[in-house]
């Protein structure tokens, strides 16, 4: 293959997106389950339909460079998703997930962990991104 790549751009571009598209995935899925094994020590919930549920407020790990890794994650499945199928349409997929998650789900789980966890909530908000 890589011979062939050598003698077509065509090829050589495919065969780099497939490469770069699988290295999001790999990274989307090493961020997710790393948020899900912190709320899993933490013995909290990992239910994102009960953020109220949430028995601790989990900041170190993952959560200490961003407060969604499991969304961040799926954004970076997505992306690898869109670069493997080289896809301008892909990337609207990925860009209304991004918008979707942010407004149905991480504005309302900020809420809950507001009225939960109050102050220590507030200070975790002021020092680690939502995303990155």
């Amino acid at each position: 293959m890589r011979a062939i790549a050598s003698f077509d751009p065509f090829i050589q571009a495919w065969a780099y997106s497939i490469s770069l598209g699988w290295l999001f995935v790999i990274i989307g899925c090493a961020i997710s389950l790393s948020g899900m094994r912190s709320f899993v020590r933490a013995k909290t919930t990992v239910d994102p339909l009960n953020p109220q549920k949430a028995s601790r407020l989990v900041t170190s790990g993952i959560f200490s460079f961003t407060r969604n890794p499991m969304y961040l994650g799926m954004a970076a499945i997505s992306v690898g998703g869109a670069v493997y199928l080289q896809s301008p349409l892909a990337v609207f997929g990925v860009v209304a997930f991004v918008v979707y998650i942010q407004r149905f789900q991480i504005r309302p789980e900020e809420k809950a962990m507001q009225t939960l966890f109050g102050e220590q909530f507030a200070h975790y908000k002021q020092r680690t991104r939502r995303w990155l």
